[in-house]
């Protein structure tokens, strides 16, 4: 998929998420969690691995399962990363 493609993507995710989000109602912590869920997957989008886990592992402090789901991401793409640079 090109760069242009996943760019617009992940702002039409962006901008559903954030309608989805206005719409239901979500507590101040279901908020927060949804804050640094979204934070890690620009920053995982942005080859930012690091940083896309300390913002997955703050979001595990209000939703633990989809936030899992995305550390496990990370650790398989930079298994992949690694094993190209061989």
């Amino acid at each position: 998929m090109s760069q242009k493609n996943e760019n617009f993507i992940d702002k039409t995710f962006t901008i559903i998420a954030d309608v989805l989000l206005k719409t239901f109602p979500a507590s101040k912590q279901e908020k927060q969690a949804f804050f640094y869920y979204r934070e890690g997957l620009a920053a995982q989008s942005a080859g930012e691995h690091a940083e896309a886990l300390e913002n997955y592992y703050e979001a595990l402090n209000y939703s633990v399962i989809v936030v899992l789901n995305f550390i496990e991401t990370i650790y398989r793409e930079q298994e992949e990363i690694n094993r190209e640079n061989l």
